[in-house]
């Protein structure tokens, strides 16, 4: 290599690292982080002193209507019901004995 293209080579990285803290001001404001660290605040969150992070893991997710006898625990009494296009929020009703639901957008 010569002195020349070693010279060429200097000022290449030169300018990379002078475009580095753009492109990590760049990553700093991508969506895609923002959401994951929101999710995680949400599940970390203490409400009242209780940890509400069971709660998300409580929610299944199904591709078939939820039926049969009464869910007797509260994480088999609500569902989130996908099938192609038809998105829905399941909740079992005590008082009717049936299963009711929600249309989601």
């Amino acid at each position: 290599m010569t002195f020349k293209e070693l010279e060429q080579l200097v000022k290449e990285l030169q300018s990379m690292v002078g475009e580095l803290p753009e492109k990590l001001e760049e990553k700093k404001d991508d969506p895609t982080e923002k959401i994951e660290e929101l999710e995680l605040l949400i599940r970390n969150h203490k409400h009242q002193g209780n940890d509400t992070s069971l709660l998300f893991e409580a929610i299944t997710t199904v591709d078939t209507v939820p039926s049969g006898t009464p869910p007797k625990r509260l994480t088999k009494q609500i569902y989130i019901y996908i099938s192609g296009g038809t998105k829905r929020l399941y909740i079992y009703d005590f008082t009717n004995a049936a299963w009711k639901y929600a249309s989601l957008t």
